[in-house]
């Protein structure tokens, strides 16, 4: 080989190299200097919410006026609290201490609206012998109440209210292949808020009706008390000997936009999609 053709053949070496290195590191760049927060980006989004609780860690340390940490917006009526540890106390009546109606176990999620002399009225999960869900007044302070610092999970389901979409992840994964637009509650509504902060994904069910609302669902998950991920409100319709279920046109038009009664709703292929792929224990975290 000519003395020239060997330093030709170098040169082609470390070109190579050169671009192999550039494929390699770029998206070290691109992970740098994204700002885009919660943008849909493949991998980012536990990265994302460890240095947002990081945050809420830091900002609580130095918060004189609430010593527990809560997930809330200062626009929003509802805060959720966790329990602090087992054999907590909730009570119907605040004046009452014979009034008892539960006793709260450690982790528990708490979705509280109002406050009267030093407790918290608050949605649990926890149900009564009738079936029903209990809710009552919980003592407001650190033997009873905390707040959670995020933990990792396989599956978590990431709703965003600010830009009304859903994204599911495992293992950091992206499940789904863009967001999936969804309709939360009216924000600034005590009745209809979608509440923040962690929770897990208590039961299943592939049809409901809801008796207050007058509405039936498909592919419901439950993740707190009358909270779910569900379909949009849908009509049962008989045609040739076969049901068919049409997804309502309001409901439809207004998905993208706060229009729900607190619920998280999808359209019934997403709702199915997400039916199918979480299970209980799954985490769900809801933010703006």
């Amino acid at each position: 080989m000519s003395k020239k053709s060997f330093i030709n053949f170098l040169a082609g070496c470390f070109f190579s190299a050169v671009i192999a290195c550039l494929i390699i590191i770029s998206p070290v760049f691109f992970t740098c200097y994204d700002t885009g927060g919660d943008k849909y980006i493949s991998g980012s989004n536990v990265s994302t919410l460890s240095e947002k609780n990081t945050k809420a860690e830091a900002t609580n340390k130095d918060n004189k006026k609430e010593d527990i940490a809560v997930f809330s917006s200062e626009t929003c009526f509802k805060k959720t609290y966790y329990v602090a540890q087992n054999g907590v106390k909730m009570f119907s009546n605040i004046d009452n201490a014979s009034s008892q109606i539960t006793i709260l176990n450690k982790d528990d999620e708490l979705v509280c609206d109002k406050e009267k002399d030093g407790y918290l009225y608050c949605e649990s999960n926890h149900i009564d012998s009738k079936g029903k869900l209990v809710n009552g007044w919980v003592k407001k302070d650190n033997n009873n109440l905390k707040g959670m610092v995020f933990k990792n999970a396989k599956l978590i389901v990431d709703i965003n209210l600010t830009n009304q979409t859903l994204n599911m992840y495992r293992n950091n994964i992206p499940i789904n292949n863009a967001p999936i637009k969804c309709s939360s509650g009216i924000k600034g509504n005590n009745d209809t808020e979608t509440p923040l902060g962690f929770f897990t994904i208590k039961d299943k069910f592939e049809n409901l009706t809801s008796v207050k609302y007058n509405e039936n669902l498909k592919y419901a998950v439950k993740f707190l008390g009358n909270y779910l991920i569900h379909s949009l409100p849908i009509d049962e319709t008989k045609k040739d000997g076969k049901i068919k279920y049409e997804e309502q046109k309001q409901a439809k038009d207004d998905l993208g936009k706060e229009a729900s009664h607190g619920c998280i709703r999808l359209s019934m292929d997403d709702a199915k999609t997400v039916y199918n792929t979480v299970s209980r224990g799954d985490l769900v975290y809801i933010h703006y």
